[in-house]
């Protein structure tokens, strides 16, 4: 499970780098009964769209990876941006 939770921290804070075009992000990681939830929050406004990676193309798989492993991905709009929310439970543990 460890390795999941590092992927998915990296991954999420790579497309705030990438893509956010904000100054600012804020991790929260807390652990549940069945597993683990990564929050990352940034300043802009626009939604991740989740995309079929392509053959040829060297990008867009990390959000589309991480929705394939996990529990669940959601994207939640915010008044100053947006939170993306990753939960892996205990069933990862096993795959």
């Amino acid at each position: 499970m460890e390795e999941l939770v590092v992927l998915g921290v990296s991954e999420l804070l790579a497309n705030v780098l990438q893509h956010a075009a904000t100054d600012c992000c804020e991790l929260l990681m807390f652990e549940t009964e069945s597993g683990v939830v990564i929050e990352v929050t940034d300043g802009c406004k626009a939604l991740p769209v989740i995309k079929e990676p392509s053959d040829g193309g060297t990008g867009g798989r990390g959000l589309h990876m991480l929705s394939v492993l996990a529990a669940s991905l959601e994207f939640c709009p915010l008044l100053t941006g947006k939170c993306v929310r990753l939960t892996l439970d205990g069933a990862e543990r096993q795959r």
